[in-house]
């Protein structure tokens, strides 16, 4: 076993809870110790307030790193997925391209699964199904751990042999800290004792606030809520209706909304919020028991809210925007992510989806939920434009102009109407797709069938002659493909006996064919001088690049080196920039002097820059936590543009070394990159090619 965390490093846990952390850090810290830990207890009993303890100081603790945390609650099985991927670095997809990829990343991995026993159980797909189908099958490779909360574990579904934290062990909390903690927040002679509440907080808190102590028989939560002033209850019974954690001025607003002849209706929410350990930047009722309370009508005759009117106030909350549409963007955060759930019927939801604002801003697991209802009504196109993207926007930290150019840009070969009304929200982020074609066939039915098709799955790009692009597939075919509208304008057949992984035009038309296995190839005229210093003994070629005039070729290897080639095959230069660490793209242009400029991007995640005869440039370029798997660049008017399609199915592109950096999120792989003067951009995968218009005044 290794050295044990330092506890006083991380900060204070309240209310006694110093040996529930302490069990988790030497679980943590343990190579040998079981890869799976439930962190369990009854509700209230602290389990979300120590995953939450463990994962923000995750990053000063290299043993306790977190590498994926998923919030399970309300999520079906695709979403939750989604967002374990995007977690990972892996981008949206598929559960299978999931296991496949962690099957194949060996670094040290631990996820935290938060709420597990929330997970959405209703759907085609629900979210119950991630523990057999993602988690068990992850645990199963020797370099994964889990650390997931949930209520019961015999009901989480785990097979694997687990440690359990069960927070409701008074052994796991300090009995002094707590009733420090407990003197803090109820005073010096609080009512209720504090060994009656121990070890559970959100008891605690409920018990501090009670103005007389319960009757033996009687039970702590309906003491409190008899203990409310009917005005309290009333505000109570209006957050019982929140579908997750509520702003306090939502609150306001709505409660005063449901009771417009109130005066004291929002002073109320402020005297109920304090019986809740007000302060708080949002609020809902923290035990199941409140909730049940709050919910069901007593037969006190009091005041009970009604779920259509709250629909119809929380709607209400949306500002107006031009020409008197809502202005999702400045809809409280509440409103925007779960009015969905409080539509009264699925008609009144399929209103909504109809609304692009509305799709932009929205949670994305909330359209998904809405849509796998196949009750709701829409049209099939918003269904074809929206599964593809959905694992795109989900789980991402995208802002609403890029959301609005994903959705766009998926719109473009599903829902055209739609894609015409996003366009104006998709070019705030300077860059929007100009045509897009997917792997599947998808029907397009508000507008009219495009002319262009998929050409195939392709693994490679390469600038044509003016207004086209080079792609190859994995067979060899390379096509031309106008980027004014994706239509083939010509072909040529290539067949390496082990296809076609990437591509170099030359001056003169010639191509630089480089196959899986490494081996480099020239198709067209004929250069023997290129083609034996191609074949010259050396590592394995891993990407090629050239030049805009073709007069420049450059070689990465799995050694982390560089060569470059004049197209006569004339050797001009080679630098090793990181021993033993693969280059996975490069590309090269020509300064303003005429000379040479490699960008090149590494399996470390780095992207670096060498314009020789100087060394490479010290550090990195740029830098993520996933691998640059494709380059392009080009001189457009604002000077030296780079693009980089990463393995986490991003794609960004930025002046070198200076101004902002502009970023697409294709719902669809991309392998390979071409970039033009113009700012025209293509990105190509096994499941679809896109053209975007980059506009090179957003790099300024």
């Amino acid at each position: 076993m290794t050295e044990p965390l330092p506890l006083d490093d991380w900060p204070a846990l309240e209310a006694g809870r110093g040996p529930a952390g302490r069990a988790l850090l030497d679980w943590a810290a343990d190579p040998d110790a079981e890869r799976l830990c439930l962190v369990t207890g009854s509700a209230g009993a602290g389990k979300s307030a120590l995953l939450a303890w463990f994962t923000e100081a995750r990053t000063v603790h290299g043993n306790a790193t977190v590498h994926a945390l998923v919030p399970c609650e309300g999520l079906g099985f695709g979403p939750a997925v989604w967002i374990l991927r995007h977690q990972l670095h892996y981008g949206g997809g598929s559960a299978a391209g999931l296991l496949r990829r962690a099957a194949a990343d060996r670094r040290p991995m631990l996820i935290v699964l938060a709420d597990l026993h929330l997970l959405d159980s209703g759907g085609p797909r629900p979210g119950s199904l991630l523990v057999p189908e993602v988690i068990e099958p992850l645990l199963e490779l020797p370099w994964v751990r889990v650390l997931a909360e949930t209520r019961d574990p015999r009901g989480a579904g785990f097979p694997t042999p687990a440690r359990v934290l069960d927070l409701d062990d008074p052994a796991l909390t300090d009995r002094a800290g707590y009733a420090a903690w407990y003197a803090r927040i109820a005073g010096a002679a609080p009512v209720v004792p504090a060994d009656t509440v121990f070890p559970h907080p959100a008891l605690g808190q409920v018990a501090a606030v009670l103005p007389a102590d319960p009757s033996p028989e009687g039970e702590l939560c309906a003491a409190w809520w008899a203990a409310q002033e009917p005005a309290v209850r009333q505000a109570l019974r209006t957050l019982a209706l929140a579908r997750g954690p509520m702003e306090a001025a939502t609150w306001r607003l709505l409660h005063a909304g449901l009771r417009p002849q109130d005066p004291d209706a929002a002073a109320a929410v402020d005297r109920a919020a304090a019986q809740l350990a007000g302060q708080q930047a949002e609020f809902r009722l923290p035990l199941p028991r409140m909730a049940t309370l709050a919910r069901h009508d007593d037969g006190s005759g009091e005041w009970f809210p009604d779920p259509e009117k709250a629909f119809d106030v929380l709607l209400g909350l949306v500002p107006a925007g031009p020409g008197g549409r809502p202005d999702w963007e400045r809809a409280p955060a509440y409103v925007r992510d779960h009015l969905l759930a409080h539509a009264p019927g699925t008609r009144t939801a399929a209103t909504l989806l109809s609304d692009p604002g509305f799709l932009v801003h929205t949670a994305p697991e909330a359209v998904t939920r809405a849509l796998d209802d196949r009750a709701t009504v829409t049209p099939p196109s918003l269904r074809a434009t929206w599964y593809p993207v959905a694992p795109v926007l989900q789980g991402a930290a995208l802002t609403a102009g890029q959301r609005a150019a994903a959705l766009h840009a998926c719109a473009l070969a599903t829902a055209p109407r739609l894609a015409e009304l996003l366009a104006p929200a998709a070019r705030a982020g300077g860059i929007t797709a100009r045509w897009t074609l997917p792997r599947r066939t998808l029907p397009v039915l508000d507008g009219p069938p495009p002319t262009a098709h998929w050409p195939g799955a392709l693994e490679a790009l390469a600038p044509g002659a003016d207004g086209t692009v080079l792609a190859a597939d994995a067979l060899g075919h390379v096509r031309t493909l106008s980027t004014a509208d994706g239509t083939v304008t010509g072909r040529t057949v290539e067949l390496p006996l082990t296809g076609v992984a990437d591509l170099a035009r030359l001056a003169g038309g010639a191509l630089v064919i480089r196959d899986h296995d490494g081996v480099l190839r020239i198709s067209g005229e004929h250069r023997t001088g290129l083609a034996q210093a191609l074949a010259a003994p050396g590592p394995r070629a891993t990407c090629l690049g050239a030049t805009g005039d073709g007069g420049t070729l450059v070689v990465g290897d799995t050694e982390g080196g560089l060569r470059l080639f004049g197209a006569d095959g004339t050797p001009a230069g080679r630098v090793t920039l990181a021993a033993g660490v693969p280059v996975t793209a490069a590309s090269c242009l020509r300064d303003d002097k005429g000379g040479v400029v490699v960008v090149a991007g590494l399996a470390d995640g780095s992207v670096t820059l060498w314009a020789p005869p100087k060394p490479p440039l010290e550090g990195a370029l740029t830098y993520r936590g996933t691998v640059p798997v494709s380059l392009a660049a080009a001189r457009t008017r604002v000077g030296p543009v780079i693009a980089v399609a990463w393995a986490d199915q991003v794609v960004t592109v930025d002046r070198l070394g200076s101004g902002p950096t502009l970023a697409a999120h294709p719902y669809h792989d991309v392998l390979a990159l071409s970039l033009a003067p113009d700012g025209v951009l293509v990105g190509a995968g096994y499941d679809g090619i896109t053209c975007w218009e980059c506009d090179p005044d957003a790099l300024a």
